[in-house]
């Protein structure tokens, strides 16, 4: 029965799951879309090796013949490597990306909820996780004696479902509150059930033996009554303003009623009598109304008072004397002029969003300004220097005044707008040739230009022109493509885009190899190839099988991942896997676990049947 609890399918036959394993399904993890692709990215390299040992050798492995007899399957792994427990049938909800993650630890509450489902105890299932490549966030003891209400307790939201309570971070008073509502247990009962799973708690002994609607929103971040909860002990005064904005209590009634609930709250002679409707913004760190807020100590500049008379319409002097009165030191605020709000805003229209004086205002900004102010750069600078703002300068610089085109050549997103480009390191001649691209430039023009406006470009941005063209379609893949990626200077250039490259152009793969070195790209060893490269052999090296970028690194093997997605779009794996090392490409070998040996998936697999 353990064996043979239900039918399984693999490679196409109904067989043994005591011998095949029980996740994913056949029918979950070898198709070929783009769920699927999502689906294997998700899951460490173990589980995805024990599947590829057990597909061909499934229900007709003969003594002696390999790894897969020594796995030992389980019914339960279905459930256990699913993220979302169906808390009403113990089973797992068929929907996309449902399965853990292995790029975050599982938490607890997954492993309660799973020995809840399938009655094993959590220590089983921790150890059948790490097993499986999975790292666990677990306290030294977990209760023995689970109850249905736990994962309620244990899930941030209180529905039993993930997300779950993180170990390392505090449980918030609102946590309790709503955990009791939804369980029906005393919120001290709630705090000693958390505490007895190693979590740390408020001291609720002082908790109100009531409370409502409004509690919950004022122990609350967003002042919403739901997750994520004020887990600190202290409170700001912009959230304590906040939150007598939203429940129509006083400030003091505010800050009574939050101290109840175990927070430090500022001294009484720091809380107004009354709350102004724009208070929160006058507080909010990025000018939002929101968490996070303002420290007294965070100092506030002019340019921050001028945004929020932009936003309120109330004029700077009134906004500095309100900072006062809530303990904030306001600036000297020196004469308005017309085009300060212009200077301050991120896209230079007069509107929010604002600069942040926590920010450096990028040389960009400076050059775009000056375009459109009739001002030097250095003027520009100054003024906002005056504003509270630190600005970026280059080495040396010969602005003239600039034209229209600067605009996109200063944008880092190349369309004329912010963000603007920083001075702070050299562009690539990638970086270059978009520009070059996307302006209608000759890319040396583009480099030159760069240069006179204060930025410094790669050498190899200004070497002689052979031809514009291939020099744009070896480096800059089609954009309009999903997933598409320009080199990376940085990196070793993939095996995939040189041979592509050589493909779509006509080149011979020397040719794309000497052209990119012209440029400084650094080029992995490629084995003898003289035939022609055909295109299902390019798909190999895609990451999605499609003979596009993203293209699988050189400097890694191939995961995997990647095999499944092979045996998903029907390619025969020996084929496949001699097509790789035809390209130079290695086999990841994920390390050996207990239950398998899994650095033999890969040769035993190439042999087929």
């Amino acid at each position: 029965m353990a064996a043979n609890f239900a039918p399984w399918v693999v490679a196409g036959r109904e067989v043994s799951i005591g011998r095949a394993g029980c996740f994913p399904a056949d029918d979950h993890l070898f198709r070929s879309d783009r769920n699927q692709f999502e689906v294997v990215d998700q899951l460490p390299a173990r589980v995805l090796g024990w599947r590829l040992e057990t597909r061909p050798e499934a229900g007709t492995a003969t003594a002696g013949g390999g790894v897969a007899g020594d796995i030992v399957a389980r019914p339960s792994d279905h459930i256990l490597l699913s993220s979302r427990i169906n808390p009403d049938e113990s089973r797992p909800l068929a929907t996309r990306s449902s399965w853990l993650s292995k790029l975050l630890p599982v938490r607890l509450g997954h492993l309660v909820s799973v020995s809840l489902a399938t009655r094993k105890p959590v220590p089983e299932l921790a150890g059948r996780l790490r097993d499986l490549g999975f790292e666990l966030e677990l306290p030294d003891h977990v209760p023995a004696d689970l109850a249905d209400g736990d994962v309620i307790l244990l899930s941030e939201k209180c529905d039993g479902r993930d997300p779950w309570l993180r170990l390392s971070s505090k449980v918030g008073a609102g946590h309790l509150l709503a955990a009791a509502a939804a369980t029906g247990r005393t919120v001290a009962q709630v705090a000693d059930r958390l505490t007895r799973f190693g979590y740390r708690v408020p001291d609720v002994e002082a908790f109100p033996l009531a409370y409502d609607r409004n509690d919950l929103v004022l122990v609350s971040v967003n002042q919403d009554g739901k997750s994520p909860w004020h887990a600190g002990d202290w409170v700001q005064l912009g959230h304590l303003l906040a939150g007598a904005l939203k429940t129509g209590r006083s400030p003091r009634e505010v800050a009574d009623r939050l101290r109840l609930f175990g927070f430090h709250i500022p001294a009484a002679e720091e809380i107004p009598d009354r709350v102004e409707q724009f208070d929160p913004l006058l507080l909010s760190f990025g000018l939002t109304g929101r968490s996070p807020w303002l420290l007294p100590r965070f100092g506030v500049t002019a340019g921050r008072v001028f945004s929020l008379a932009a936003d309120t319409g109330i004029s700077p002097p009134l906004i500095g004397a309100r900072l006062h009165a809530l303990g904030f030191r306001p600036p000297e605020l020196p004469e308005i002029q017309p085009d300060d709000a212009v200077l301050i805003s991120r896209d230079l229209d007069g509107r929010a969003p604002w600069l942040s004086v926590w920010e450096t205002v990028p040389w960009g900004h400076l050059l775009v300004a000056s375009q459109l102010l009739g001002r030097s750069p250095e003027e520009v600078g100054k003024r906002l220097g005056l504003l509270g703002y630190q600005v970026e300068t280059p080495g040396s610089h010969s602005f003239d005044g600039g034209d229209p085109g600067d605009k996109l050549l200063v944008s880092m997103l190349r369309n004329g707008r912010s963000p603007w480009r920083s001075v702070d390191k050299p562009l690539t001649i990638t970086e270059v040739l978009q520009i070059a691209k996307e302006s209608g430039r000759r890319r040396i023009d583009v480099a030159k230009r760069l240069g006179r406006l204060g930025y410094e470009v790669s050498e190899s941005s200004l070497l002689p022109e052979e031809s514009e063209v291939i020099d744009q379609l070896m480096i800059l893949p089609d954009q309009n493509l999903r997933g598409a990626r320009p080199l990376d200077i940085e990196r070793v250039v993939p095996p995939g885009h040189i041979y592509a490259t050589a493909r779509n152009l006509g080149l011979s793969v020397p040719q794309v190899v000497a052209g990119l070195r012209r440029f400084g790209f650094r080029i992995p060893p490629l084995p003898a190839y003289e035939r022609k490269i055909t295109e299902d052999e390019v798909r190999l090296l895609s990451k999605y099988l499609n003979g596009r970028s993203p293209w699988l690194p050189a400097e890694e093997p191939v995961p995997p991942a990647h095999v499944v997605r092979i045996l998903a779009a029907g390619w025969e794996l020996p084929r496949a896997v001699e097509g790789l090392a035809m390209f130079g490409m290695r086999i990841a070998k994920p390390s050996r676990s207990r239950f398998g040996h899994a650095d033999n998936v890969i040769p035993k697999l190439s042999r087929g049947r």
